[in-house]
């Protein structure tokens, strides 16, 4: 769940007071990455803030047993993307800033029935005449890793004309292989 222009922080705070959440941990000021969590008043969902420094972007993870009616309720109640607005995005944005922005809110708004769209999209996206733009394809797989991705991942580990974005295609093909034990 990617917050659209809000303050999500302020906006999560709101919707757990109302709620009753319990809060678990509060954001350690010595990490980049900004994680608070609380758990819903019966402890069955546990809900992550995320703001992530690495794509700019904001975001919920949810975890346990009634994760489907917490997310309905959250998302009546804030401003998120769709998976569908974001590849949209992709394909109109004009500005570099907000395409990037579009392909990690793509991966990281993606469900498993939705990848096989988003890697549709990010197989254009990797053929970008700007390296940073392919680079985010591979930033982007780091956060959805499915078939489809890697499989794009690769082709930017092997081809690609420019050295860091094949570096880091290396990188990350590495690290996923060495995470699921050498296969999907």
């Amino acid at each position: 769940m990617v917050f659209k222009n809000v303050d999500a922080e302020l906006e999560v705070d709101q919707i757990s007071f109302d709620d009753g959440w319990d809060m678990l941990q509060v954001e350690d000021p010595a990490s980049d990455t900004f994680v608070n969590v609380w758990a819903t008043a019966d402890g069955s969902v546990e809900i992550h803030l995320v703001k992530d420094p690495m794509v700019g972007l904001d975001y919920l993870t949810l975890y346990g047993d009634d994760v489907a009616d917490v997310q309905l309720d959250i998302e009546e109640r804030s401003s998120f993307w769709s998976t569908g607005e974001a590849l949209r995005e992709i394909g109109r944005a004009t500005d570099r800033d907000d395409r990037l922005r579009a392909v990690y809110t793509a991966a990281l708004s993606a469900t498993d029935a939705e990848s096989d769209a988003v890697a549709e999209a990010f197989r254009t996206v990797s053929r970008d005449d700007d390296p940073g733009i392919r680079l985010s394809v591979v930033v982007a797989t780091g956060y959805l890793q499915t078939p489809g991705l890697v499989e794009i991942v690769a082709g930017l580990a092997a081809d690609d004309p420019h050295d860091t974005v094949r570096e880091n295609a290396r990188i990350l093909l590495e690290g996923i292989e060495r995470e699921r034990g050498g296969g999907w």
